[in-house]
């Protein structure tokens, strides 16, 4: 295991991704590595037909379990109202939030940024 509780908690979640078998989702055309925490896909018969509500929550490393560098390309990670693929269905980001577990090296926080994120996903038509 890792030095710190940062590199502990991205190694503990690589270790889940794995017995998930590594489910991906797909951001700006690229695929990340992911942990399901909730996906449904719902479908209401309504006036004019039916309508499809999609839910999704994922959580995210930020980091290389191996490297320690960036999972995101410069760092930029996915945004609200920007959509993502996750087994077939588009989701409209409805929120991104950070992981309260930070690196902290001798008493210094070293990142900015939490070692995990979570995204709340939503159907892409939903509250628009």
């Amino acid at each position: 295991m890792g030095d710190t509780l940062f590199q502990e908690f991205i190694e503990v979640n690589n270790e889940i991704n794995a017995e998930f078998g590594y489910p991906v989702f797909i951001w700006q055309g690229n695929n990340y590595n992911c942990i399901p925490n909730s996906y449904r896909v719902s479908r209401e018969l309504e006036e004019g037909g039916f309508v499809s509500d999609l839910m999704l929550e994922i959580i995210v490393n930020r980091y290389d379990v191996w490297t320690d560098s960036p999972v995101f390309p410069g760092d930029v990670i996915p945004a609200p109202q920007q959509t993502l693929q996750y087994n077939g269905n588009t989701f409209r980001i409805q929120a991104v939030m950070n992981s309260p577990v930070f690196d902290h090296q001798d008493g210094s926080q070293t990142s900015p940024n939490g070692a995990t994120i979570k995204i709340y996903g939503i159907c892409p038509f939903r509250g628009v």
